[in-house]
């Protein structure tokens, strides 16, 4: 039975955060191989799972003297008919740019080249196209920025939040870089250049291993008895979150150097893609130790493959530095894109940015390069936002999509990339989320406020006739006096409901105009009024604790009042940026 020999090579580029060497691609790679097919018909073979035990965090350049050692991470899956046997090899790497990133605060003290606040009031200041929408997504940007200064003074409170301020600053930090610094990004993208410059040499070592291993009478040189030389070799890319960005950007980069200098002469972006790009070889050149012939990977590409992914919001917030017209030609052959977000997702969107011509008639970079046809695939899969941005990594029926609908290793009909079935209900969810976190930032509010006032000789306020009726009211009405919590519930949360739906109005998301203007303070004063003769009257007395009682009460009222702010900014900015964004 005749056999035939496949080299297919998978580069994972990983997102922002703390990374470690070979995790992103190792955890792909054990997903995907649990997601192949089972039976009689195939067969699978795991030859190592790292492609390299070397230190990356001193790069090899032109010159080093010492030659790294190679060890290509692949596996063997045979596919067996009636007719033929389809063996392919499939190679793993990663693209691990997070040491540059990490290099750059160092050499900086530790501090981000534009401070986080600052850096983040400069993104709507980039918005100011006039219209309904951009007026939301500035509003809902200067909520993030007051969400951060707010996170700043919790900090001084709770050594936890400090840590979240911290984990926030890392994670917006590689953003900033990548998206600001023309220097960082190309060093990122050299990264990424140097991996796909050595797929040549991956498959030339995997196939000289396969040679000696089968004249050594190897086992796991089974189902190799005629191989000579893969018929075909073919490269996909796997990236996720801000590595979606790397991974366009690089190959619209690689794209432009193949043009030449003729058609982008004069463009800088040009001359560093190319220097970097000329660089990425004499790089893996002295990673590998072996001199062969350079690898024209790019024509190699095959698929791409971006999960969670920002580029439509970075195309957009940063037109002067990530164009959509790059290129001047069309590719003889385009790249398959499969891009999947979930719609809970807060940093995933659809790439109809990338598709948007700005000339009328002149495609787009993402038009020129990429078949994306049915490819830009969104779901509801995961209930959780934070959650589902890393899900993709480990959901078995988007695997089996890169498996057989792009990577074409299966007739299998892979599993349904279906919106689950509680989909619907999470609008209410989420509403129920908010209207407890409220509640309970309120309760807590009316804790410490009752608290406070318990510890402060008040009872001559107490006893002034006005206060006194006042209280004897709220607590008797409107259900009796035997129902007195019942009663306070109502007076606190009727005011409420009513600035809600005057806010609203104000807004213009309820239909009614003869609302009077500003009628919601005059409601929000009431509320306070009615909070403070309740926390005056509930249960008074005291416990007399003296100064210490009274810092510890003022402390947790003050914390309670940031933890409200917070709230409000994380669901105007956070929130509503996401959801806005959703439909721009």
């Amino acid at each position: 039975m005749p056999a035939h020999y496949f080299y297919k090579h998978i580069v994972v580029v990983h997102g922002i955060g703390d990374q470690a060497p070979n995790e992103t691609a190792l955890g792909f790679m054990n997903e995907f191989i649990r997601s192949l097919p089972q039976g009689k018909q195939w067969e699978l073979t795991v030859d190592n799972l790292i492609e390299s035990v070397d230190s990356l965090m001193t790069p090899a350049v032109p010159g080093d003297p010492h030659v790294r050692s190679f060890q290509p991470a692949n596996i063997v899956f045979s596919d067996t008919t009636d007719e033929r046997t389809i063996v392919h090899v499939i190679g793993f790497s990663e693209v691990y740019w997070q040491p540059i990133a990490r290099a750059q605060l160092q050499q900086n003290g530790g501090l981000l080249p534009v401070p986080i606040p600052t850096w983040a009031r400069s993104i709507s200041t980039r918005l100011l196209d006039p219209g309904y929408k951009m007026e939301q997504w500035r509003a809902a940007i200067e909520n993030v920025e007051t969400m951060l200064g707010l996170l700043r003074q919790l900090a001084f409170i709770s050594k936890k939040t400090g840590v979240f301020v911290k984990v926030t600053t890392d994670f917006l930090g590689d953003v900033e870089m990548y998206a600001e610094s023309d220097e960082i990004r190309q060093n990122i993208n050299l990264k990424f250049f140097e991996v796909m410059a050595r797929v040549g040499e991956f498959a030339a070592s995997t196939r000289e291993n396969i040679i000696a291993r089968r004249e050594l009478k190897d086992p796991l040189a089974k189902g190799f008895e005629t191989f000579h030389d893969f018929e075909d070799l073919e490269i996909y890319v796997v990236a996720h979150s801000e590595g979606t960005v790397v991974a366009y950007n690089s190959l619209v980069q690689a794209e432009m150097v193949r043009e030449g200098a003729g058609v982008h002469a004069g463009d800088q972006e040009f001359e560093r893609a190319s220097q970097a790009y000329s660089d990425a070889y004499a790089i893996a050149a002295a990673r590998s130790g072996v001199k062969r012939q350079k690898f024209d990977w790019l024509p190699r590409v095959a698929g791409l493959v971006t999960l969670g992914s920002p580029l439509d919001k970075h195309y957009l917030i940063w037109r002067s530095r990530f164009r959509k017209n790059r290129l001047k030609n069309n590719p003889s052959r385009k790249i398959r894109w499969f891009n999947f977000y979930d719609f809970n997702d807060p940093v995933a969107y659809a790439i109809e940015e990338l598709q948007k011509q700005e000339v009328p008639g002149v495609e787009t970079d993402s038009q020129r390069m990429f078949d994306i046809r049915d490819g830009d695939l969104g779901f509801q899969r995961y209930p959780i936002p934070g959650k589902a941005h890393i899900e993709y990594w480990t959901d078995r029926a988007i695997h089996q999509r890169i498996i057989d609908s792009l990577m074409k290793l299966t007739n299998r009909v892979p599993e349904p990339l279906d919106t689950k079935w509680w989909a619907p209900f999470l609008p209410l969810f989420s509403w129920l989320a908010y209207v407890l976190g409220r509640t309970a930032t309120i309760a807590a509010g009316l804790f410490f406020s009752n608290r406070l006032l318990r510890e402060l000789p008040l009872d001559s306020l107490r006893s002034l006739p006005v206060f006194d009726r006042f209280h004897a009211m709220i607590s008797a009405q409107p259900l009796g006096p035997e129902s007195v919590l019942l009663n306070y519930a109502f007076w606190l949360a009727a005011p409420i409901l009513l600035m809600k739906f005057f806010f609203e109005a104000e807004q213009g998301l309820v239909n009614n105009r003869n609302l009077p203007a500003g009628f919601r303070w005059l409601l929000m004063a009431a509320w306070f009024a009615v909070a403070f003769i309740i926390c005056l009257f509930f249960r008074p007395g005291g416990s007399n604790g003296g100064i210490p009682n009274l810092m510890g009460y003022a402390t947790g009222l003050f914390t309670t009042i940031l933890v409200w702010r917070l709230h409000t900014t994380i669901h105007r900015g956070l929130i509503q940026l996401w959801r806005y964004t959703k439909v721009l």
